[in-house]
């Protein structure tokens, strides 16, 4: 009788340690996985998304100017969306245990400190 109920508990105690585990680091993870897909896939799908530009052409048609590259308005949809991936990339640093000790790397900090400058 002793033997089962301490089987059951010790059950009961893996079974929260493993639920434990997957919601406090391996889920996580995973969502910060397929958010990277998310980016890398915005990243690949606006690549030739451009500024509008306007350039003097001289040709057989005459003196002419022509504008390439997106529309203002398409261009900041573009910006809005790498900004808003960008912004879930970086918080999704706070929501795996241990992530934020990564950067006390100084490696690692000073790339941080590269690439926080480069967007602002």
């Amino acid at each position: 009788m002793v033997a089962a109920i301490v089987t059951a508990f010790l059950a009961v105690f893996v079974f929260v340690l493993t639920q434990s585990f997957l919601k406090l680091v391996l889920e996580p993870v995973q969502d910060q996985r397929r958010l990277i897909g998310e980016v890398a896939h915005a990243l690949l799908f606006y690549a030739n998304v451009l500024p509008a530009e306007s350039i003097e052409v001289n040709d057989n048609l005459g003196d002419r100017t022509i504008t390439i590259g997106a529309d203002p308005e398409d261009f900041e949809g573009v910006r809005k969306t790498l900004r808003e991936l960008a912004g879930r990339l970086r918080a999704s640093l706070w929501s795996i245990p241990g992530s934020r000790y990564h950067f006390g790397n100084p490696v690692l900090r000073e790339y941080k400190r590269r690439w926080s400058s480069r967007l602002t």
